[in-house]
């Protein structure tokens, strides 16, 4: 299992931790595709049509443990993602993903438990194993 280097990786550039993550989201699922952050991307970030609804991934390239002023990041992400997305009704969503490299805390996935709580489709957040995972499916990208 590769081992990243996340605060380097972020140095570089909070871009650079979505990028990763985004292409090897894009090397699992042929099908998915990012969102262009210049055009606001309405708390997300890669998305993928399937015959459920939409699966869609929030990266935050939180690195180490979150602070409470990175979890209102989280929590404004997904507000504006219920806001743009879900509210209007415009497409049926099979499934939310927030993606960090840090693993969160039993004490941050009851917070996003929480504020995810009336979504009408699962909601899970995605940490450090998971994006090891991916790696390991496509080596030559680590």
């Amino acid at each position: 299992m590769p081992t990243y280097d996340w605060p380097l990786i972020q140095q570089r550039s909070g871009d650079s931790i979505e990028s990763l993550v985004a292409t090897l989201l894009r090397r699992e699922y042929t099908d998915a595709r990012q969102v262009n952050p210049s055009q606001g991307d309405g708390g997300i970030d890669v998305l993928r049509s399937t015959a459920d609804g939409l699966q869609v991934w929030q990266v935050k390239g939180f690195t180490t443990a979150m602070t409470d002023s990175q979890f209102r990041q989280v929590k404004k992400s997904w507000e504006r993602f219920v806001q743009e997305h879900v509210t209007p009704g415009e497409h049926r969503i099979a499934r939310y993903h927030l993606v960090t490299p840090w693993t969160p805390t039993e004490e941050r996935i009851a917070l996003f438990d929480e504020i995810t709580a009336d979504a009408s489709f699962p909601c899970q957040w995605d940490g450090d194993a998971f994006i090891a995972g991916l790696a390991d499916r496509y080596p030559e990208r680590a």
